[in-house]
């Protein structure tokens, strides 16, 4: 993706805020103790800049599964926000460690306390 979108490592790391070193072991499948965060921030990088190409350069496909995955972070989220926010970081660093039937059961638990939490206000 970063290839076809015309960016070398250095800036997709610079636009994701990581080290290029993470978008290289990211790359090559040398990256399984990244943090989770690490690749949020990624796929927002990636995808805000897939979103200023012109939409009929974009198939409808690749734009439906970035709105799927921009439901899993919140929208108004920018990656500096994500960076900034210590308590976010280390919520989705917990949740990357997670095996995978423990990530769905803390979706299952996370999604109607947060939407309780945002509603009570």
């Amino acid at each position: 993706m970063r290839n076809l979108l015309g960016l070398s490592q250095e800036e997709l790391a610079k636009a994701a805020d990581v080290s290029q070193g993470a978008i290289s072991r990211a790359e090559f499948g040398d990256g399984l103790a990244t943090p989770l965060l690490t690749y949020t921030k990624v796929f927002i990088a990636l995808a805000t800049e897939i979103e200023t190409l012109p939409p009929h350069s974009v198939a409808p496909e690749v734009l439906e599964f970035i709105e799927s995955l921009r439901k899993l972070v919140p929208t108004m989220m920018s990656t500096k926000e994500v960076t900034t926010n210590p308590q976010l970081a280390h919520l989705l660093t917990l949740f990357g460690d997670m095996p995978v039937e423990n990530q769905r059961e803390f979706i299952t638990i996370a999604l109607p306390l947060a939407q309780f939490v945002k509603e009570k206000r």
